[in-house]
């Protein structure tokens, strides 16, 4: 039997690590990127939770902001399946993204610069 051509993960005995994924400079931009990403998106929704409250002292209100946010996978989720089966993932990708971070900037500076009225 020719030998040559294994490689050294098609040995069954040799597994990779766990972390043998970051190895591959697209896949360590993709986590990095997901990760403050998703970091973001947590601390957006934390702070419009805590801004909501703040300006209602609702539990009730807290409630239904926080329920409206699930309206647009709702509304959209059909309409996205389709736009992601037609177009580039790292285009959709790339334009998800930067619409979530244009959102999250207006967000903070409707609650930064005091144009969202907070009664103390």
């Amino acid at each position: 039997m020719n030998n040559d051509n294994i490689t050294k993960y098609d040995d069954p005995q040799i597994i990779p690590g766990p972390f043998y994924a970051l190895n591959f400079r697209n896949f360590r931009l993709f986590f990095i990127g997901q990760f403050i990403s998703v970091a973001g998106s947590w601390m957006q929704v934390v702070a419009q939770s805590w801004l909501v409250y703040e300006i209602t002292k609702s539990p009730a209100w807290l409630g239904i902001v926080s329920g409206a946010g699930a309206i647009p996978y709702v509304l959209f989720s059909i309409w996205g399946g389709q736009v992601a089966d037609r177009h580039s993932k790292r285009i959709i990708l790339i334009w998800t993204q930067t619409l979530s971070m244009i959102a999250a900037f207006l967000i903070a500076a409707l609650a930064t610069n005091r144009w969202v009225h907070i009664e103390a």
